[in-house]
C-alpha cells in the first residue's frame, strides 16, 4: 500500500489527514499499529533521501520494515561516451 503523498504526510503518522477513501483506510489501520512501529517507521522516513520503506506484514500484525537507501553521485565529466 502506498500513502497517497498530495495529502500532505506528518511526522506524527497518527494524524495523518484524510483526502480520499484510501487515507481514511489508512488512518483506520493506525488505530492498531503500536506507537513503536509508527516511531520507527517516522523515523525511518524522515531519514531517508532517496530510496523505499518495505512493511512486511503476517497475520495482519507488522513484522519488519525494510528500507532500501540509493546513494547517488553527479556525473564526473571522466566518463568515456559511447
Amino acid at each position: 500500500m502506498t500513502l497517497p503523498l498530495q495529502c500532505g504526510i506528518e511526522h506524527n503518522l497518527r494524524k495523518l489527514p484524510v483526502c480520499s477513501a484510501k487515507a481514511e483506510a489508512i488512518n483506520d489501520a493506525l488505530e492498531v499499529v503500536p506507537e513503536e512501529v509508527l516511531g520507527t517507521l517516522a523515523r525511518l522516513v524522515r531519514e531517508l533521501r532517496f530510496g523505499s520503506i518495505e512493511i512486511v506484514v503476517h497475520e495482519g500484525r507488522i513484522t519488519q520494515i525494510e528500507r532500501r537507501e540509493k546513494v547517488r553521485f553527479a556525473p564526473s565529466g571522466n566518463a568515456r561516451s559511447g
